[in-house]
């Protein structure tokens, strides 16, 4: 469950935190909080079950890997978003957004009132459940 990982919270206002060495071994949530930013997050070797970015006008690239199921919460204000997300991998987007484009549709996800799911979603062995709150924004899924 989220309550027994390590809990990792960066709370940085409009500072930055160019290196994070976090152990890849053991199950982690990480809680990140930034005012005006730039984020380039890969989480690609680690095992994160839980993400909550929170995010003012902000720059935001995050890689996911396929090792462990992750929920996410990522709220920002103008913002740009690019995930990377193995092909491998199940994913549920739940979009409450403003003026916000995007590329779901056209990566292959399907639209259900403002919930987007890939094709493979209950088959994956792992998945990653997205809540997406976002105002002003360009947010894009890149699969690998």
């Amino acid at each position: 469950s989220q309550s027994s990982c390590p809990k990792i919270d960066l709370d940085t206002g409009t500072g930055q935190i160019r290196r994070e060495r976090l152990n890849n071994e053991i199950p982690l949530t990480l809680k990140i909080k930034t005012g005006a930013s730039s984020n380039h997050l890969d989480l690609s070797s680690l095992k994160v079950t839980y993400l909550d970015l929170d995010t003012g006008a902000s720059n935001n690239e995050i890689k996911f890997g396929d090792s462990t199921s992750i929920r996410a919460k990522i709220d920002t204000g103008v913002s740009r978003i690019k995930l990377f997300i193995p092909q491998s991998m199940g994913t549920r987007i739940k979009a409450d957004t403003a003026l916000t484009s995007h590329n779901l549709v056209e990566v292959g996800f399907r639209k259900e009132d403002d919930v987007y799911t890939s094709s493979n979603y209950l088959t994956a062995e792992t998945r990653i459940d997205l809540d997406l709150k976002a105002g002003v924004s360009s947010f894009s899924v890149e699969l690998y």
